[in-house]
């Protein structure tokens, strides 16, 4: 595991997570909880059979 695989990446509009290969906790950081919920709830939503 190199060092290029850990560190702050976008996520999404105002939203950064600290990438650790292999553990799969990570540490989101942004200013505007709603709208990381809202980006989360999307892509769980579209990951499922039968979602949008």
């Amino acid at each position: 595991m190199g060092n290029d695989d850990l560190g702050w990446t976008d996520f999404c509009s105002d939203c950064k997570v600290f990438r650790v290969p292999g553990d799969h906790q990570t540490m989101l950081q942004t200013d505007n909880n709603a709208m990381l919920l809202s980006t989360l709830l999307d892509l769980m939503t579209a990951g499922r059979p039968g979602g949008d």
